[in-house]
């Protein structure tokens, strides 16, 4: 039996939200692609956090933006390369 490996963490909050015209957002840079890599990576590595959508963070800008929660580190212009990095520091801030 495959147990879950728990952390201090419960959640990690990507935004996804989309501003009309030229203006960045996290959704114009990529994020709802993250949504879906970082599910399936937690997944592989048995890791019990559940992946969430928030409408914004107000960093547009720096986007795509995501966050460990609670009380967590934001992640900013975050990428799919950087998964494996976000899954170390959970998994570091939890031993």
């Amino acid at each position: 039996m495959n147990t879950k490996t728990s952390t201090i963490y419960s959640s990690i909050l990507v935004c996804v939200n989309y501003r009309d015209g030229h203006e960045k957002s996290c959704a114009g840079s990529g994020s709802q692609a993250l949504l879906e890599a970082i599910s399936k990576k937690l997944i592989s590595k048995n890791i019990d956090i559940e992946v969430q959508t928030l409408k914004c963070f107000g960093r547009c800008q720096n986007g795509p933006v995501l966050r460990v929660a609670p009380g967590g580190d934001f992640f900013e212009h975050f990428s799919v390369e950087q998964i494996d990095k976000l899954v170390d520091y959970i998994m570091n801030q939890s031993s």
